[in-house]
């Protein structure tokens, strides 16, 4: 929704307002707030995350919580904006349901299960990395335990299989990314950080 302190227009990739969809990766600061827009960056690593969040708010808010009948709202120069307090139940749900079929379309290669990094309007691209596997693998079981969707578990499979079967196939343990160029390059300090990130998903798949 943006924020009125910060005056952005907020990470929401809204379709209604001709952004395409998804979530926006980038951060707008105080000093220099600036509006989203369509082809700006959209990365798995906030889209698969905005999923798995929003499926934990779903299966801890009030099952009879109504909608917030006195939301924020506030205006600068992109617009005027509305923010609720807080979300029903069902909102939860529903965005959930958005964020992921969106970013299956235009992140993941659902025949196979391999994430892509990134997307900046019509470019696709990116290294798969390890965490952003274990966040869509998360993403689809969340959603198959709420909604019983079969679609749901064999996406979060094919991302578990593309993990085991491809990224760790060229040295029998989890890299945190798979560079087709140099599959032993592991040039990041966050490496170990990764499997950790994809572990925890693989036991709710698993489980």
């Amino acid at each position: 929704y943006g924020s009125p302190r910060v005056g952005d227009t907020g990470s929401y990739a809204d379709p209604s307002k001709g952004l395409g969809g998804g979530m926006f990766w980038a951060w707008n600061p105080i000093e220099a707030p600036r509006r989203n827009a369509a082809g700006d960056g959209k990365m798995s690593c906030i889209n698969f995350p905005t999923v798995v969040a929003a499926m934990l708010l779903y299966q801890a808010a009030p099952a009879d919580r109504v909608a917030d009948p006195a939301p924020e709202k506030w205006s600068n120069s992109f617009g005027d904006f509305v923010r609720p307090h807080y979300e029903t139940k069902e909102r939860y749900l529903a965005m959930a349901k958005e964020i992921f079929d969106w970013s299956v379309d235009n992140l993941a290669v659902p025949e196979t299960g391999m994430v892509h990094d990134n997307r900046h309007g019509d470019n696709v691209g990116g290294h798969p990395l390890l965490y952003n596997q274990g966040t869509f693998i998360g993403a689809g079981a969340l959603l198959y335990l709420a909604t019983g969707e079969q679609r749901y578990l064999d996406l979060a499979k094919a991302g578990a299989d593309y993990s085991i079967n491809e990224l760790s196939a060229s040295h029998g343990l989890l890299p945190w990314a798979h560079n087709s160029r140099d599959p032993y390059d592991q040039g990041s300090l966050e490496q170990g950080v990764y499997p950790a990130i994809w572990a925890q998903y693989m036991k709710l798949l698993t489980d």
